[in-house]
């Protein structure tokens, strides 16, 4: 995906690190990571759709990578407390915004996951549910303050409904 998209949205790339970091452009490894996903499932190109759901929709696509982009494309950003580790294995996290439970599989976070902290990632549908991206850490103390920053950025309560945190999150990455 990435390297169809260096060669298709060449533009929009340039265009994106612009929105993204400024003229500047300095990024270590974790912003250039957050960079890549952030361009790939939230920014929407010119002619509409995100550089993932585009690559998704490709004709010539197999039909096993047709389907593991359309879940790329799909993993929307979100905010889980994590409610149960197994280190090496997965998570059980609870959607903050939206409600709803998923345990999801992942060696690495889980062995970086403690309960009760807050969770920033996305979470890619399949059987089992897997965490696409990057992901943040949040101590349980800064979800009030987490909540009141996006509900200001949403221009208004996202609880308990949860619509727009996908959005928000993805307008400001």
């Amino acid at each position: 995906m990435q390297d169809w998209s260096s060669r298709e949205l060449e533009d929009e790339i340039g265009a994106a690190l612009e929105e993204f970091v400024g003229p500047d452009r300095t990024m270590d490894d974790d912003d250039f990571q957050i960079f890549v996903t952030w361009f790939h499932n939230d920014r929407e190109v010119r002619g509409g759709g995100t550089p993932a759901e585009r690559y998704a929709a490709r004709s010539e696509l197999p039909a096993h990578e047709r389907a593991a982009a359309l879940r790329i494309a799909s993993a929307s950003l979100g905010v889980y407390r994590v409610l149960a580790v197994e280190p090496g294995d997965s998570l059980l996290l609870a959607d903050i915004v939206g409600g709803g439970r998923v345990r999801v599989r992942s060696t690495r976070v889980s062995c970086e996951a403690v309960r009760w902290e807050i969770l920033i990632g996305r979470v890619m549908s399949g059987e089992p549910p897997t965490l696409w991206g990057p992901t943040r850490f949040l101590e349980p103390s800064d979800e009030p303050d987490l909540i009141a920053e996006l509900e200001r950025l949403a221009g208004g309560s996202m609880l308990p409904a949860g619509d727009g945190v996908a959005r928000v999150l993805g307008d400001h990455a």
